[in-house]
């Protein structure tokens, strides 16, 4: 080998997205050592990263940084940098192919490509950087297209998104997500019957996050995850809470798994585990769990977490005001946290929510569920009767759902006749496009009043599910009230609100200033909402003699105006 003055240097670099186009780490060793044989050049090392990533920094990809050090105690003599095509030094962005520039220009190194043709003239430079674009729109091109390869295979319900959900596998022939039969060691019940387990319990058991994990482990369900390769991963013995929250907030188990891809949110249907009644019940309990939790409470305050702004949406919470005490008055309150200078620094954007006496809006709360518990009968006889005609009003509105089914199905053959009437020539493209705009305004309307229907009717059901368990609660409330109002027990209390109170929403709305000319009167109207069941956000509520669906809002009590000017 002849040597000569200026040291050069190899560099290859690999990653899975470069090998369809650039070969793998061999090709490449290969060009360049023949490239070297026809030169006869003194090569002073070679440095070849397989797999790193053309994003990466050179910095940050190991045989490149040793690349750098090595070409360091060679900085005065020009040393070269030789590879095969400009995109085995960066694929990245442009800050990436700037800091690559900047590093070699540091150590006077100039870069020598195979594949590009290109000198250190300012023409030469641009030239190399129009290489470095391209080499950029290649990747993103690749990228691209394999986007939306995934996403073929995703609308064809093949599973190629990670981790397979707990209780489902894939099939060996097309990779389909079905419902797994593999029995869990030692429980003698198949993973499906236990995910589907973990809903019910939220559902109608009071479960918890932190229940469930208990429950899986003492059981010795396996944590490991698959993957729909057959790649097994178990990095841990323990069910951790977090994964069970993860499970019931997934909408595969309803039978709607959504994938986010680059180009769009995709939603396909999976075998679903659960009915959706049975999926929302669990999501709101779990929600209500998180809102109801004492982990961060020091005391137990009867309505801690049931209070709403009615201005702002925040909590309320439990605090004292000591030095606005007035004689012969609770110094405790419940205050919206939108007030707090933490959470609003400027007093300006702070709510206007009224603080409201704790203790005479809890006693009137107690009172009212001591009413139901003292005649549960009553009440459970107007929820049945609103119950009665809710399901007539549904039964009695199926002819008009079956109307519209039919509408909207003759919608698809008002555009094809729309479309056929445009190909012969009997309209224009703009006559065309606004029938195809009213045909779509009109199916949308369809749709929205039956998904109104269908929201009605599911909603119906639930009820006639909620009444059913309402006389056991009400009755188990009516042995133990008494009790727990003659020895104060706040515990038992708050057990028994958490199941009988929806929310109470605290509405307050500015009535003057006061003589200073600083300090605004406020009035707050307190609503409580009741509900039976358990938890159950759909069960129904009484309303003053009469009963109604819990999501309407309905009001149940008014408090007055001289507990609602009792507050601070």
């Amino acid at each position: 080998m002849q040597s000569i003055e200026r040291p050069h240097f190899f560099y290859g670099r690999v990653s899975s997205e470069d090998q369809a186009e650039d070969g793998t780490i061999e090709s490449q060793q290969h060009d360049l050592r023949q490239w070297q044989t026809e030169r006869q050049v003194w090569v002073a090392g070679e440095f070849w990263d397989d797999p790193a990533s053309g994003t990466l920094l050179l910095e940050d990809r190991p045989r490149a940084l040793e690349l750098i050090e090595a070409m360091r105690p060679f900085t005065n003599q020009n040393p070269v940098l030789v590879i095969t095509r400009m995109s085995r030094i960066t694929r990245g962005d442009i800050w990436v192919y700037a800091c690559a520039m900047r590093t070699l220009a540091s150590l006077n190194c100039t870069l020598l490509s195979l594949a590009e043709q290109f000198d250190s003239s300012p023409q030469g430079e641009f030239i190399r950087d129009v290489h470095a674009s391209v080499a950029r729109l290649h990747r993103a091109t690749i990228l691209q297209e394999m986007t939306k390869g995934r996403d073929r295979q995703v609308r064809a319900s093949r599973w190629t998104c990670g981790p397979v959900p707990f209780g489902y596998m894939t099939t060996e022939s097309c990779g389909l997500l079905v419902p797994s039969d593999r029995i869990a060691e030692g429980t003698g019940f198949t993973e499906a019957e236990l995910a589907a387990s973990v809903f019910h319990r939220f559902a109608y058991e009071g479960a918890s996050t932190i229940n469930e994990a208990r429950r899986l482990n003492a059981l010795h369900v396996s944590t490991a995850r698959r993957y729909g390769n057959g790649t097994v991963v178990d990095r841990g013995k323990t069910w951790l809470p977090s994964r069970i929250r993860q499970m019931v907030m997934n909408p595969a188990y309803r039978g709607a798994h959504v994938y986010n891809s680059k180009a769009g949110t995709i939603t396909r249907e999976v075998p679903p585990l659960v009915d959706d009644a049975t999926w929302d019940l669990a999501n709101r309990n779990m929600q209500r769990n998180r809102v109801l939790s004492k982990r961060n409470a020091k005391q137990t305050y009867l309505l801690r977490g049931l209070i709403r702004c009615g201005n702002c949406g925040g909590g309320y919470a439990h605090t004292y005001q000591h030095s606005r005490r007035p004689v012969n008055r609770p110094d405790g309150y419940y205050r919206c946290n939108a007030q707090i200078g933490t959470v609003n620094p400027e007093a300006g954007d702070r709510c206007i929510g009224k603080m409201v006496y704790a203790l005479p809006l809890e006693d009137y709360v107690w009172s009212k569920i001591k009413e139901f518990a003292a005649d549960p009968q009553q009440t459970l006889a107007l929820a049945q009767a609103e119950l009665r005609r809710r399901l007539g009003t549904v039964a009695g509105r199926a002819k008009r759902e079956s109307e519209l089914r039919r509408a909207l199905a003759a919608k698809d053959g008002e555009r094809q006749r729309a479309r056929e009437m445009a190909r012969r020539g009997l309209s224009t493209l703009d006559e065309l496009q606004e029938d195809l705009d009213a045909i779509s305004a009109e199916s949308a309307a369809l749709r929205l009043e039956l998904d109104s229907m269908r929201n009605e009717r599911e909603l119906a059901e639930q009820q006639e599910r909620a009444v059913s368990t309402a006389a056991t609660l009400l009755h188990q409330i009516q042995d133990n009230v008494d009790e727990i109002s003659r020895n104060n027990d706040l515990e038992r209390k708050r057990q028994i609100v958490e199941r009988l109170v929806a929310k109470i929403v605290v509405t307050t709305e500015i009535v003057g200033i006061n003589n200073d000319g600083r300090r605004r009167r406020k009035r707050a109207t307190v609503d409580v909402y009741f509900y039976f069941g358990q938890r159950a956000r759909s069960a129904v509520v009484v309303t003053n003699g009469s009963a109604s669906d819990n999501n309407a809002l309905t009001l149940l009590c008014r408090l007055g105006v001289g507990l609602a000017d009792a507050a601070a």
